[in-house]
């Protein structure tokens, strides 16, 4: 087994970091405390185990196996082969692809055309365009893992600051 260098196990937990923390972990946990009123602990500790927990624990397991279809011929040769083919169909083409065009069309282009106008098809045409050439030149690794999450981080760091001391 290869030994990672100290700059490539940084940029392997900042992309894990950016795979794993989403808009739901920033907005939700407020949300949820606020409803658990007095047993804010106790949603805070459920919480941490299904957001936190679950998923270090899938990566450390998939890891260890040696890969998820090795980790799933365990159970049978074909069921890992479906099982495969449907976490990345259903995670990459059918959640992630069809919800990165949408909000991103709502967020950033929406707000700024007149009503009536239907551009969310040549948006997204456009942005899976400019992901596709990132994929085909490489760029993409060296755009998420050292320039997003970058910025990413020291976001984060920008908002806990100010949360500490407003």
């Amino acid at each position: 087994m290869n030994q990672l260098t100290k700059k490539n196990t940084i940029l392997v937990g900042l992309t894990l970091f950016s795979m794993f923390f989403g808009a739901g972990n920033l907005i939700f946990p407020p949300f949820l405390g606020n409803q658990a009123g007095v047993n804010v602990w106790i949603a805070m500790a459920g919480f941490a185990v299904t957001a936190i927990g679950f998923p270090i624990f899938g990566v450390a397991a998939v890891a260890k196996s040696g890969g998820l279809d090795v980790l799933a011929k365990r159970v049978h040769p074909v069921f890992a082969s479906i099982f495969t083919l449907l976490i990345y169909v259903s995670i990459g083409p059918g959640l992630a692809i069809p919800r990165t065009a949408s909000t991103s069309f709502e967020m950033a282009v929406l707000p700024f055309i007149p009503t009536g106008i239907d551009a969310g098809k040549v948006f997204s045409g456009v942005l899976f365009r400019g992901i596709f050439d990132c994929f085909e030149t490489g760029k993409i690794d060296r755009m998420f893992g050292e320039i997003f999450d970058s910025m990413s981080a020291c976001a984060d760091f920008y908002r806990i600051c100010a949360g500490a001391v407003f």
